[in-house]
C-alpha cells in the first residue's frame, strides 16, 4: 500500500470516528416515514375510513441513534393484521410500533401523525356509475373536433364502498386533459378521481380516450324551408322560400355535404292570426357540422286561394 493510500485510509477511519462521537454528544428530532399495509379484511366488509398508506413518526435522540434506525426503517412496510384488530373500532398508532421496538432502541417517540387509527368496517356494496370525462382543449386555426365529444373506454365504471357513500355519488369524473395548438387527432389516457370522501374502490383507476380532429372549411348551402303543422285552407308561400346556411365542414367531407343533410323548418302552430312572419331555425344537420348558422331567420307568408 503507497503511503498516499494509507494516508486517505486513515483519515477516512478517523473522520468517521470523529463523525460518531460528535453525532452521539448532540440530540436531534427527526421524522420518520413508516408505510402501512393492511391485510386479512374480508371481501365482504370495507372500512369506513381510508386506511392511512403512511405513519409519520416523530422521534427524539442521538444524532448516531437517529441515523442508524432512519437508514434500518426508511421503506420499511408495518403490516397489520385485520383480525387481530377487528374487536375494536379504533386503537392507538403506538400499540403497532411496539413491533418495531428493535429499530426504534434508544430513541423517544414524540408524536405519529395519525395518532389513532380507525378500524370500523361496514358491508360493502357495488354500484356502476358513468364517468364524466372531462377536458380542455384549443385547436389550431381551423382544426375542430369531428364528434361533439371525445369518445372514451369505458364509459362507466364499478365502484365499491358503504351505501351512505355511493348514495352520495351520481358519476366518477376524470382528471382534466388540457391540450393546445391541436392539430391532430389526440389518444391518451387519463385518471379516474376518486372522491376524497370516505374509503371507496374502483375497479380501475384509467380511461383510454380519443380526440378526433379534422382541418374545417366553411361550406354555404341555399335550404328550402319547410313548414309543420300548417292546417288551413289555401296554399302558403313563403318569400324567401330558401334560407342560406353556412357552417364548417371537415375538409374531408366537403364534397359530400349536400341541402339534403340538412333540415330549415317552421311551425305554423305559433302563428297568430294577425301574424305576417313565420320564424325557422334548423332541426337536422350532420353530427360532423360546426358553427352552423342561417340567413335570414324568418320569412313573410302568404295563404293563396284561400
Amino acid at each position: 500500500m503507497s503511503d498516499k493510500a494509507a494516508y486517505f485510509l486513515f483519515f477516512c477511519l478517523a473522520f468517521n470516528i470523529w463523525l460518531v462521537n460528535r453525532l452521539s454528544e448532540n440530540t436531534y428530532f427527526i421524522d420518520i416515514p413508516l408505510n402501512t399495509d393492511l391485510i386479512n379484511i374480508p371481501d365482504t366488509l370495507i372500512l369506513s375510513r381510508t386506511f392511512p398508506e403512511q405513519l409519520e413518526v416523530r422521534v427524539k435522540g442521538s444524532g448516531y441513534d437517529l441515523l442508524r434506525s432512519y437508514f434500518k426503517l426508511r421503506g420499511k412496510t408495518l403490516v397489520w393484521d385485520y383480525a387481530q384488530f377487528k374487536s375494536r373500532a379504533a386503537f392507538p398508532a403506538q400499540e403497532l410500533l411496539a413491533s418495531q421496538a428493535d429499530y426504534l432502541e434508544n430513541l423517544e417517540v414524540i408524536a405519529i401523525s395519525p395518532p389513532e387509527i380507525e378500524l370500523s368496517a361496514e358491508r360493502k356494496i357495488s354500484k356502476i356509475l358513468p364517468i364524466d370525462f372531462r377536458y380542455q382543449v384549443q385547436f389550431r386555426g381551423q382544426y375542430r373536433m369531428r364528434y361533439d365529444r371525445p369518445s372514451f373506454t369505458p364509459t362507466s365504471v364499478k365502484v365499491s364502498g358503504t351505501k351512505v357513500l355511493l348514495d352520495t355519488l351520481q358519476s366518477i369524473a376524470t382528471d382534466t386533459v388540457m391540450l393546445a395548438d391541436v392539430r391532430s387527432t389526440q389518444t391518451g389516457q387519463v385518471s379516474l378521481i376518486k372522491p376524497l370522501a370516505g374509503n371507496l374502490q374502483l375497479q380501475q383507476e384509467l380511461v383510454n380516450y380519443e380526440i378526433v380532429v379534422e382541418e374545417y372549411t366553411e361550406k354555404k348551402l341555399d335550404i328550402p324551408i319547410s313548414v309543420k303543422n300548417y292546417k288551413q285552407k289555401g296554399e302558403l308561400a313563403l318569400f324567401p322560400a330558401t334560407a342560406l346556411l353556412s357552417c364548417l365542414v371537415p375538409l374531408s367531407e366537403y364534397n359530400k355535404t349536400t341541402a339534403a343533410l340538412f333540415k330549415v323548418e317552421a311551425d305554423f302552430s305559433n302563428i297568430q292570426p294577425q301574424d305576417s312572419v313565420l320564424h325557422f331555425n334548423v332541426t337536422e344537420y350532420p353530427a360532423f357540422a360546426r358553427q352552423v348558422n342561417i340567413y335570414p331567420s324568418k320569412s313573410q307568408f302568404f295563404i293563396l286561394n284561400p
